[in-house]
């Protein structure tokens, strides 16, 4: 569980970390990065990767998802928003599917886990190399 945590704790980090900026103006690549490189470790601290449960796991996907929908994000990252959207939609879908007091396992995730990963890589190789770089250096990938 905990390389899947550690995995999601980015995601999570932009929804948590956007909120501030609100769903009106377009936001720039530096201030997308800015605000997820601020979230990253409050959202670390939020998962014990060793012991979070399907209902914490769900709670923050759907609370970070939420967060997310209202951002409107630069032009260049429309695509990795969207995918990054999708991802945290379908983990909470599959907790909420879970016994909210078990510890989250990998394994429930399934085959689509695998198509939705496929989707995420496939809009960050999209990213312009300094796009990329920026989110890279602010823990958002």
């Amino acid at each position: 569980m905990r390389l899947v945590a550690l995995l999601l704790i980015p995601l999570f980090a932009v929804g948590l970390t956007v909120t501030a900026c609100g769903g009106g103006e377009r936001l720039t690549v530096e201030q997308y990065a800015d605000w997820c490189a601020g979230g990253v470790a409050s959202a670390a601290s939020l998962i014990d990767p060793e012991r979070v449960t399907w209902g914490e796991l769900g709670e923050l996907a759907s609370s970070s998802a939420a967060e997310l929908s209202s951002v409107n994000p630069p032009r260049e990252l429309s695509e990795f928003h969207r995918v990054s959207l999708k991802t945290l939609d379908f983990v909470a879908d599959v907790a909420g599917e879970q016994e909210a007091e078990e510890f989250a396992n990998p394994l429930a995730f399934g085959l689509e886990a695998i198509a939705i990963a496929t989707q995420l890589r496939r809009a960050v190789e999209g990213l312009a190399p300094e796009t990329r770089a920026r989110l890279g250096e602010a823990g958002c990938l």
